[in-house]
């Protein structure tokens, strides 16, 4: 009887365990806020709209009216986006795109009158790095030629002279770069000889210097030089031969006041590459590349 008695206890007590466990009544092991997770019923009221985060958005609309950030990237398989630098920079020049200038008043026609150097004597595409002494010795008598004849010597010969300090003085101010040993005899679009202490240039070269440059476009490359997209125009009012523009107001001209002036004939478009070693005024511009699109 006792036997029977403790089978059915036993059989009491294993049921009662399993309803605890059914009803989820028995105490349970505490759960480390690592291991919870959340089960809870989605609710059914919508959620509040996030305040909006005062931190700047990993995408960084380009602009070059900020610095460079020192804070470093996080490493990431992705490519960066179109907006976004290495450095997390919200400048174009930072991230490889050419930054836009809008020039205007004195920029403008430092640019205009620097360009027209090239453009007043017809000057073909130009690289400084091929070296090419015989087009930029030829460009130094032009240039003195147009804009400082008192430093042209005479000879009984009918030949005109420069020395090699003079040349020297152009190629320095156009083309950051100097010549140290000439050599005897050049060639441009005429022969030009040198005797150790003077070139020898023709004096009856008859040009119409009436051409001028007028910068449609000016953008600042990664490597901080300047690519600019200009016009040529000829200045109808100066046609003779030996005629250069002589109005200064006219280096003062922007895109628009040149393609509606009476005065402007449209000769053609080109793009320059210079090194800007002046301000931001462009006031003192080297030439490195020159580009005819005609």
């Amino acid at each position: 009887m006792k036997k029977v008695i403790s089978l059915l206890l036993a059989l009491f007590i294993a049921a009662a365990f399993s309803s605890c466990l059914k009803l989820n009544l028995l105490p349970k092991k505490p759960v480390s806020s690592s291991q919870a997770q959340d089960v809870s019923e989605p609710s059914s009221e919508p959620q509040s709209k996030p305040e909006p985060s005062s931190e700047p958005s990993s995408i960084i609309e380009p602009s070059s009216s900020e610095e460079p950030s020192s804070e470093p990237m996080p490493e990431t398989d992705e490519p960066p986006s179109k907006y976004e630098s290495s450095s997390k920079s919200t400048s174009s020049k930072a991230s490889g795109d050419p930054i836009p200038w809008l020039v205007y008043g004195k920029e403008q026609y430092n640019i205009n009158i620097f360009l027209s150097n090239f453009s007043e004597q017809d000057m073909g595409n130009f690289d400084v790095s091929k070296k090419d002494f015989n087009q930029m010795i030829g460009f130094a008598y032009l240039n003195s030629r147009i804009n400082t004849p008192s430093d042209i010597y005479g000879n009984e010969n009918g030949e005109c002279m420069l020395t090699l300090k003079q040349v020297n003085k152009k190629l320095k101010r156009y083309f950051d770069t100097t010549l140290s040993k000439p050599k005897s005899s050049y060639s441009y679009w005429w022969d030009i000889q040198y005797d150790g202490e003077y070139f020898y240039f023709p004096s009856d070269v008859d040009f119409v210097y009436n051409q001028m440059s007028v910068a449609e476009q000016v953008l600042e490359l990664p490597n901080g030089n300047f690519e600019i997209h200009f016009a040529i125009y000829t200045v109808d009012k100066y046609n003779n031969p030996g005629d250069y523009v002589t109005d200064k107001s006219l280096y003062y001209m922007d895109p628009t006041d040149a393609k509606t002036d009476s005065r402007l004939t449209f000769v053609g478009t080109g793009v320059a590459t210079v090194k800007n070693k002046g301000g931001d005024d462009f006031s003192s511009l080297r030439l490195i590349k020159y580009k005819l699109n005609y």
